[in-house]
């Protein structure tokens, strides 16, 4: 599963080597208050020891104003989770706290959210990298699936190796990449597809 270098999934550009950074905090997903206590923000939904976490990019403004990840209805990917058969066929965002009764996660390298990835700085993305390693480490997943190329360029410092599963490990845990679930990232429909497939027959041989 590959992808060519020069066609980046989302929009910033394919020649970010943003760095990044953390410190724990796993709790349900709940978006942060705006006005005097600043942006909105949507925090990740976490337990001890998933078997996967997914780690999206940033959270748009439609899904902090829900409070629910990957809420935009042209997003797909709860779509994708439910044709792969990982979660109900009844589940979608609004079911994103109840994951962990699935051994899985949800989070974003960086918890601000914006309009388009592009409003996010270098700082921040360094800052989130950071935040995102230590809650990774805290939270000892067995596996992590970058949902977004951007988000794994962001986390690392490196780009991904195509599609899927990933040759070096992400604090400790099997590193996966898949395309944005992004509307405006429908063109890698298929691919998206595969790394569902794969991330699903790793969790039934991992179980």
């Amino acid at each position: 599963m590959r992808y060519p270098r020069q066609q980046p999934d989302v929009l910033p550009p394919e020649g970010d080597t943003r760095q990044l950074a953390a410190a724990p905090r796993p709790h349900p997903s709940a978006p942060a208050p705006l006005g005097p206590d600043g942006p909105p923000r949507l925090r990740g939904v976490l337990q001890p020891d998933p078997r996967l976490v997914f780690v999206g990019i940033n959270p748009s403004t439609y899904s902090a104003d829900h409070g629910h990840h990957f809420a935009r209805p042209g997003n797909a990917f709860w779509r994708l989770m439910r044709e792969a058969g990982m979660i109900p066929p009844d589940w979608g965002p609004q079911q994103d706290g109840r994951l962990p009764e699935l051994a899985m996660g949800v989070t974003n390298v960086v918890e601000r959210a914006t309009g388009s990835a592009r409003a996010i700085t270098p700082a921040e993305a360094a800052t989130g990298g950071k935040r995102l390693l230590a809650e990774m480490e805290a939270c000892r997943a067995r596996a992590v699936c970058f949902v977004g190329a951007t988000a794994y360029r962001w986390a690392t410092g490196r780009q991904p190796v195509g599609w899927g599963r990933q040759p070096l490990p992400y604090a400790g845990a099997d590193c996966f990449v898949m395309p944005s679930t992004s509307g405006r990232a429908n063109r890698w429909q298929h691919q998206r597809r595969e790394v569902m497939q794969e991330l699903r027959r790793y969790l039934a041989d991992s179980s």
